[in-house]
């Protein structure tokens, strides 16, 4: 994927599951985007590795918080897939590896 001021360090690409838009994290920033040539990115929230809820509503990733002053914990939260409130799912700062949603 490539976009205008977008870094070329681009992860975690999602299709949604619904098929009309696209998930992925650079630079710790997570955006969606529509899978047409004239679309650009929206940038959803600060974070990286997005995964789609079954019904394309809502991104989970992991959300940078301040540990201490010298380092930086991760949680899992949630978050409308056009933004918006974010819901924590985790709160203990533990490194989370996200594996995606379940029925």
């Amino acid at each position: 994927l490539i976009f205008d001021g977008i870094s070329s360090e681009v992860d975690s690409v999602q299709w949604s599951p619904n098929g009309q838009r696209i998930a992925f994290s650079s630079v710790s920033q997570v955006y969606t985007v529509a899978p047409t040539s004239d679309s650009s990115p929206v940038s959803v929230t600060s974070g990286y590795d997005p995964h789609w809820s079954l019904d394309s509503q809502y991104l989970t990733y992991c959300r940078p918080t301040t540990k201490n002053r010298s380092s930086t914990a991760y949680n899992i939260a949630r978050i409308p897939a056009g933004g918006g409130s974010i819901l924590n799912l985790t709160t203990d700062g533990a490194l989370k590896y996200m594996l995606g949603w379940r029925r």
